[in-house]
């Protein structure tokens, strides 16, 4: 069974400072360790590209981009794994969550942004997608805020 979770933060920040935080390779890293350290992104950044949300062994999840709007909207569609350079894209195991979308939302209000995330997880990742977002939203917010 699917999971939709959504989280939001309030930051005393641009929509631009935050967006780079999110994304920018240094800052990623840091407000990711929640989910596992030594995380990294490497994207193309464009509509129907390629990123990978990847561990410090190169290992992680391949995704696309279904809507990129800079300081704004962004939303992944997951599609698969990635372990030990072999791309799965079809086992049973990743059948069962491949196409689950993660979307991340900016909108400026009196001068702050609240900053959005919903996704949907399987039941099994559950408590350990609500710890990691916890964490790392609040992550963001003080890198952010300094």
């Amino acid at each position: 069974m699917m999971e939709h979770l959504r989280f939001s933060v309030c930051i005393d920040a641009s929509p631009e400072k935050i967006w780079k935080i999110l994304w920018s390779a240094d800052t990623y890293t840091e407000w990711t360790k929640f989910f596992t350290e030594g995380s990294k992104i490497q994207s193309d950044w464009t509509v129907g590209g390629r990123t990978l949300f990847i561990d410090s062994h190169g290992d992680g999840l391949i995704a696309t981009i279904l809507v990129y709007l800079p300081n704004c909207s962004v939303i992944f569609q997951y599609q698969g794994l990635l372990q030990d350079g072999v791309e799965d894209l079809t086992s049973p195991e990743v059948q069962q969550w491949q196409g689950l979308l993660e979307q991340y939302s900016l909108e400026e209000v009196d001068g702050k942004t609240i900053l959005s995330v919903e996704l949907e997880t399987t039941e099994d990742y559950k408590y350990m997608m609500e710890q990691a977002f916890e964490q790392g939203l609040q992550r963001v917010r003080e890198l952010a805020e300094q």
